[in-house]
């Protein structure tokens, strides 16, 4: 660009030169040709400038793509593990950072690994950075959701309770991954009580709660579920209450 405007220059001056040594008319014609060339330059000077804002800008937009892609690098490796801590049952197994950067289908994971009594298990828990989740990745390389490996919480079924003459059952339908639909029943001797509700779930956790203060926390553990039931339950009544170790039917 710089090379056109100098070379167009250098023509206006070769022109301008040689109309001086002219008179009358052609002396005339010298000024238009000089003021046409002069609006010329001046044109593509003025081009050349919009151009150079434009590279500027384009630039200057590049530089912020890159500086929103270098702040989306993802959730940090221990905002990872708490999500993983989240899911797994940190009672029953000993959870690791194996990589810090897994490629698994072109994306970007912290990969942790997960152990027992027995030792390491496959497969491991795979988080992703960007867009966080979780996932199971196994030793072949295949994955698959989380929900259909060995350490999710199935929650659905039916339960008991047996407390010599204090019994009670529970009765759970999952709804979806953050919520489940109980209802809880317990007996002693003659007198009963009930509550149907839902629970909000944290991987082996959940919690049910309502406007009166009055909670229930699950916890799920090798298919039996522990119940602990806290506040005042308007539901219940005399020393029945919903506390205890429910075990699968």
């Amino acid at each position: 660009m710089k090379k056109n405007v100098c070379l167009l220059i250098t023509a206006l001056l070769a022109a301008t030169l040689s109309g001086c040594g002219t008179t009358g008319s052609t002396s005339g014609s010298s000024s238009i040709i000089s003021s046409s060339s002069v609006a010329i330059v001046s044109s593509n000077l003025s081009a050349s400038s919009l151009d150079a804002q434009s590279i500027s800008s384009e630039t200057s937009s590049g530089q912020t793509k890159t500086s929103n892609a270098s702040s989306a690098q993802g959730i940090s490796k221990q905002e990872a593990l708490v999500l993983v801590e989240d899911q797994i049952d940190k009672a029953q197994y000993q959870i690791k950072l194996a990589n810090e950067n897994k490629i698994i289908e072109n994306e970007s994971y912290y990969l942790f690994s997960v152990s027992n009594s027995k030792g390491v298990m496959d497969p491991q828990v795979a988080v992703r950075k960007v867009h966080p989740e979780v996932i199971c990745y196994y030793k072949d390389g295949h994955i698959t959701q989380f929900k259909d490996s060995p350490f999710f919480t199935d929650w659905n079924g039916n339960f008991e309770r047996t407390l010599d003459t204090d019994t009670a059952t529970l009765k759970i339908n999952v709804t979806d991954n953050q919520d489940f639909e109980f209802t809880i029943k317990a007996q002693k001797g003659k007198n009963s009580a009930s509550l149907a509700g839902t629970a909000q779930i944290t991987g082996f956790q959940a919690i049910y709660s309502d406007d009166k203060g009055h909670k229930l926390n699950f916890t799920m553990k090798n298919n039996a579920i522990a119940v602990v039931d806290e506040g005042k339950n308007k539901y219940a009544s005399g020393t029945i209450d919903f506390d205890g170790v429910y075990t699968k039917k």
